[in-house]
């Protein structure tokens, strides 16, 4: 177990290849302990991630701002008071009021404004929720990015501690190799070379592995910042193995007429907004109509303010009719038209990302696929060199360098089997996203076994 950010340990499991693969787990003994799949890691990211916690309360946020525009279609009510002090001039009348002298006057009014008509006023509220829509799809893409990146760093812990059990056998081979040289050397069999030569495999073995343990538990931080729990005292254990992903066993899964891309479904709703946003701007220049209304108190005495003698109201249909606007119609259409050809452009220029990375991604799925076959032949027959010449080393009818170049094969063979697993991972991951399929399905597949 190693300490990073995040306490982590790693458990692989895996049934066809137990003997080879599993590595026992420091059983987790703080009291937010927990054991990790890749399903239940991709679920904790997605509740507990900070920037999806904030994504989410924006949509919150917008959901408000289309309130807000609606109440504006509703009748707008106000109440005033006001206390003051006056003088008449002396030739405002004949007497002036109050012959001149200074005098009070209270006032007190209920106002009413009812919108009746405005051009675009129910396309503004749309248009508003088009900004909340937006919002969530800006959400689909955090999500969907978040959990790619969790599967990655998912896997690159057990990648990483994979490298690390292998070189950490290699050092356990060399340091047994170290015994049988220097027992050779005792007896005449070996020379002093043979052993400085054992020992400098041993110490330069040593740098691979803090740089395997290093990278270990960078993966192990980066999977605790996407959770949500970086910094957090958590001991986690990692249960899952590098699973073997065939295209064949995938196309099963696969959907290809019903798809999703929240890219595309994003510049669809924007290009919608701007046909509300064409019909909000309209009204500017649009007449429009409204009712106002007033009921009023005036009194020259606190005391009389609402005596039925002082009330009075007046109401109204007031219609607004725009004559010139100095051209800025024309300007706003041209600025809207502008907007749309951008958007035409950037959805072409999505299709045509998406398609390379999907192009792009299939290939690289293939190519593990195809790498596969002889990486896993290569491995074994590395192992089983390994074997023999280790039996023969000891028998002294191999040197310390044919025993030591076997050795590395068989370190390169274990390593690039596993590499080429964890690119197939990746690649499938990606290859989803592109293609607009569900990552949820995929994670499905990932958990089988385990």
């Amino acid at each position: 177990m190693f300490f990073c950010t995040l306490l982590i340990t790693s458990l692989i499991t895996n049934a066809s290849e137990i003997k080879k693969n599993s590595v026992e787990s420091t059983k987790p003994t703080s009291v937010n302990s927990q054991v990790l799949t890749i399903k239940s890691a991709v679920t904790a990211a997605l509740a507990d991630n900070p920037s999806l916690k904030t994504a989410r309360e924006r949509i919150k946020q917008y959901a408000s701002l289309v309130s807000l525009t609606r109440s504006s279609l509703f009748p707008n009510i106000g109440f005033t008071v006001s206390a003051g002090s006056a003088q008449a001039a002396l030739n405002s009348g004949n007497p002036p009021l109050f012959n001149g002298t200074t005098y009070n006057t209270y006032n007190s009014t209920i106002s009413l404004t009812q919108p009746l008509y405005y051009f675009g006023a129910l396309d503004a509220v749309d248009q508003s929720d088009y900004e909340r829509k937006l919002k969530v799809t800006d959400l689909e893409v955090s999500e969907r990015t978040i959990t790619v990146h969790v599967i990655n760093s998912f896997y690159n812990i057990i990648l990483n501690e994979r490298l690390l059990i292998n070189l950490s056998k290699s050092k356990d081979v060399l340091k047994r190799s170290l015994e049988t040289t220097m027992y050779r050397e005792k007896i005449g069999r070996a020379q002093l070379l043979d052993v400085l030569q054992v020992k400098t495999q041993i110490a330069s073995i040593q740098p691979q592995i803090e740089s395997a343990r290093n990278s270990y538990e960078t993966a192990a931080a980066q999977l605790a910042s996407y959770m949500g729990v970086s910094g957090k005292q958590t001991e986690i254990a990692i249960k899952g193995h590098l699973k073997t992903l065939l295209m064949k066993d995938l196309e099963n899964h696969l959907d290809y007429k019903n798809y999703y891309l929240p890219e595309l479904e994003a510049n669809r709703l924007q290009l919608s907004q701007i046909a509300d946003a064409k019909n909000v701007d309209a009204g500017k220049y649009l007449p429009n109509l409204k009712l106002t209304g007033n009921y009023l108190f005036n009194s020259y005495t606190a005391s009389d303010l609402y005596s039925s003698n002082n009330n009075g109201w007046n109401a109204a249909v007031v219609l607004t009719i725009p004559i010139f606007e100095g051209l800025a119609s024309r300007y706003d259409s041209a600025n809207f038209a502008s907007q749309e050809l951008q958007l035409y452009s950037t959805r072409k220029d999505l299709e045509n990302t998406l398609n390379l990375t999907q192009i792009t991604s299939r290939k690289s799925l293939e190519t593990a696929e195809i790498s596969l076959v002889s990486a896993v032949e290569a491995d074994k027959l590395a192992q089983e060199s390994l074997a023999e010449a280790t039996r023969q080393y000891k028998l002294a009818t191999i040197d310390f360098l044919q025993y030591l170049t076997i050795q590395n094969t068989a370190l390169t063979a274990a390593s690039t089997l596993d590499q080429i697993r964890y690119n197939g991972i990746s690649a499938c991951a990606n290859y989803f996203v592109a293609s607009g399929q569900p990552l949820s399905v995929l994670i499905d597949v990932l958990s089988e076994g385990e």
